[in-house]
């Protein structure tokens, strides 16, 4: 019961969380097609959607609610990056080689006000995250998710590996760091 609560908690905050926002509209997507990509934009914007996502999500997890708003934030800029690696494999295909994501209903309506047929579903293969970014980044993103992906650690469990990533402390002090320590025993 408790798992299943988790996977609605998450799939509840992936539909919420947009990727469109005033820092990275559809607008400034068009136009750096356009003018030429910039990667750095691109990457900004996918972090900022992954961080949205997390927070989202750990609104409904009692324990992160538990915690202060500062040790909140300690929290999640120390962890964001493995967090961040573990919600780039979640949504890797590793037989088609492909990064694939379902918008969420109000990307959707953003981009239908763009363009009528839209899909649902971004795939995002090796050539172009080497267009985005660069052939060195991509690669190394592609042999990490490659090796991560062999484990073939089902959803549910990446969503508790977040959850046990989000409480790692490392030895990092903070008020109620018995709380944060509790937390990550229980997941």
């Amino acid at each position: 019961l408790v798992m299943a609560q988790l996977e609605l908690a998450f799939l509840i905050a992936k539909d919420c969380v947009v990727f469109f926002t005033e820092n990275f509209s559809i607008d400034q997507l068009l136009l750096s097609q356009m003018e030429g990509i910039c990667p750095a934009l691109i990457f900004t914007s996918v972090q900022e959607f992954f961080v949205q996502l997390i927070v989202f999500f750990l609104k409904n997890c009692p324990h992160f609610q538990s915690l202060t708003w500062a040790c909140q934030a300690r929290l999640l800029r120390k962890n964001i990056a493995d967090i961040s690696v573990l919600l780039v494999t979640m949504c890797f295909e590793r037989r088609l080689q492909v990064f694939r994501w379902g918008l969420g209903s109000k990307d959707m309506d953003t981009l239908r006000e763009v363009k009528n047929n839209v899909e649902q579903v971004v795939e995002i293969d090796k050539s172009t995250l080497d267009k985005y970014l660069n052939e060195k980044i991509a690669n190394d993103i592609f042999e990490v998710v490659n090796s991560l992906s062999q484990l073939e650690i089902p959803g549910h469990v990446l969503i508790v590996l977040v959850l046990i990533c989000m409480y790692t402390r490392d030895g990092l002090l903070m008020e109620k760091q018995h709380k944060v320590d509790a937390a990550r025993s229980h997941y």
